[in-house]
C-alpha cells in the first residue's frame, strides 16, 4: 500500500480486466465474478487513496484534501450517470436490455486506462519512505517534489515533524497487530473508526439511488437516468461545501448539523412516499437528504477515518474500516430491495417503511458522533 504508485497501478489493471470481463461475459457466473473482483478493487483504491492523501497533506488542510478526494469520487458518479444517460438516450428498450449495459461496462475501461497512466507520475509517500527504513535523503527528495514552493529549511521542518509520528517497522502489519493486543486504547480507537465507516453506509445514502426510479416510476428509462444526475450533483455540491466547512468549523459540529438535516430530508421523503406523492415532496426530501449527507457524512467519514487512527495502527485500521464500509454497503444493497417489494409493507406504508428505518440509524449516528468520537 505504501508504494502507492505501484499498488494503484495494479488496482487500475484490475479495473480494466474486470470491466472487460463483465462487458464480454456470456454467462451470469463470469459477469458476477468480474463485478465482485471490480468491487474488491474499489475497496482497495479507496483505502490506498485516502491513506496516501492523508500522509501527503499537512494537518491544517487535511480535511480539505480528503474533501477533494470525496469530490473526485462523487464527480465521477455524475460523469457515470451522464454517460449512462447518453447511452440510453434514444435507444430502443429491447436494444438497451440486450446491448446497452455492455456499452456502459465497456465505457469503464477509459477512466481505468487514464488511472493507470496517472499512477506513472505519482511520487512515493514520504511517510511510507520513513516507515519502511528508506534513506532520509529519499524522503526529503519526495517532500521537495511535493512542496516545490517551500525552501529547503521548511521542507526539513516538515520532515522532522513527520519523523515524530512515524516510526520505522520491519514488519508493519505484525507490529500493528502487536500494538492492538497490548493496548485497550488502540482497540477502542479501532472500534470507533470501524463504526464510523459502517454508520456512513447505514445512513441510507445508497438507497436513494433505488428511490430515484420510484419517484419517476411512470416515466421512461431515459428520464429516470436523467433524474439521477440531479441526485449526484447534490452530492458534489454538498461535498464541496463540507470540504470548506470542515477545516473552518471543525469535524464534529458539521457532522452533527448535517446528521440532523439529513434526518429532516428522510422524514420529508418518507412522508411523500407514505402519502403516495412521488412528485415534488419526495424528490425534495431526497435531494435535501443527499445535500446534507454530502456536507457531513460523505466527506466527514473519510476525514475521520484518516485521522482517528494513530500511526501505530493506521494501515491496519484504515484497511479494516474501509473493508467493513463496503461490506455494510453490500448488506444495505442486498436487504433494501427485499424489504421494498414486500406487499404488506407497500400496502401499509407506501414505500415509506424502508426509508424511515434509516431515520433510526441517523439518530444512532448523532449519538455516536456526539458522545464517542474524539
Amino acid at each position: 500500500l505504501g508504494a502507492v504508485h505501484k499498488s494503484q497501478r495494479i488496482i487500475a489493471i484490475i479495473f480494466i480486466a474486470s470491466s472487460l470481463g463483465a462487458a464480454m461475459s456470456e454467462s451470469f457466473m463470469i459477469f458476477s465474478l468480474s463485478r465482485i473482483v471490480c468491487g474488491f478493487a474499489v475497496g482497495m483504491a479507496g483505502t490506498a487513496s485516502t491513506m496516501y492523501m492523508s500522509e501527503l497533506a499537512p494537518a491544517e488542510i487535511r480535511g480539505k484534501a480528503l474533501g477533494i478526494y470525496n469530490i473526485s469520487v462523487v464527480s465521477g458518479q455524475v460523469i457515470v450517470f451522464i454517460v449512462n444517460y447518453l447511452i440510453a438516450k434514444g435507444m430502443p428498450a429491447d436494444v438497451l436490455v440486450s446491448q446497452g449495459w455492455k456499452t456502459m461496462l465497456f465505457a469503464q475501461v477509459v477512466p481505468s486506462i487514464a488511472m493507470l497512466a496517472i499512477t506513472l507520475f505519482l511520487p512515493e509517500s514520504p511517510a511510507w519512505c520513513a516507515r519502511n527504513n528508506r534513506s532520509e535523503a529519499r524522503s526529503i527528495k519526495v517532500l521537495t517534489r511535493i512542496y516545490s514552493g517551500l525552501t529547503a529549511t521548511d521542507v526539513a521542518a516538515i520532515f522532522d515533524s513527520m519523523k515524530e509520528t512515524v516510526r520505522p517497522q520491519d514488519n508493519v502489519a505484525g507490529g500493528e497487530r502487536t500494538n492492538l493486543k497490548s493496548s485497550p486504547v488502540l482497540r477502542y480507537i479501532l472500534l470507533v473508526g470501524c463504526c464510523i465507516a459502517v454508520l456512513q453506509q447505514f445512513t441510507g445514502v445508497n438507497v436513494m439511488n433505488y428511490y430515484a426510479p420510484l419517484v419517476l416510476q411512470n416515466s421512461s428509462t431515459e428520464v429516470v437516468m436523467f433524474q439521477t444526475i440531479f441526485i449526484a450533483v447534490c452530492n458534489v455540491v454538498g461535498s464541496f461545501i463540507g470540504m470548506i466547512l470542515f477545516d473552518r468549523y471543525g469535524r464534529i459540529p458539521i457532522m452533527k448539523i448535517g446528521t440532523i438535516g439529513s434526518i429532516v430530508g428522510l422524514l420529508i421523503a418518507s412522508y411523500g412516499l407514505y402519502t403516495h406523492d412521488t412528485g415534488y415532496i419526495t424528490i425534495f426530501g431526497i435531494l435535501f437528504f443527499m445535500l446534507l449527507f454530502a456536507v457531513s457524512w460523505s466527506v466527514g467519514a473519510w476525514v475521520l477515518i484518516s485521522e482517528v487512527f494513530p500511526e501505530k495502527i493506521k494501515g491496519f485500521g484504515m484497511g479494516l474500516a474501509v473493508s467493513l464500509m463496503w461490506i455494510a454497503n453490500f448488506l444495505i444493497s442486498l436487504l433494501f430491495p427485499v424489504i421494498n417489494v414486500n406487499d404488506w409493507l407497500q400496502a401499509t406504508f407506501g414505500g415509506a417503511f424502508s426509508l424511515s428505518n434509516y431515520v433510526v440509524f441517523k439518530l444512532v449516528c448523532y449519538i455516536f458522533i456526539s458522545r464517542l468520537v474524539p
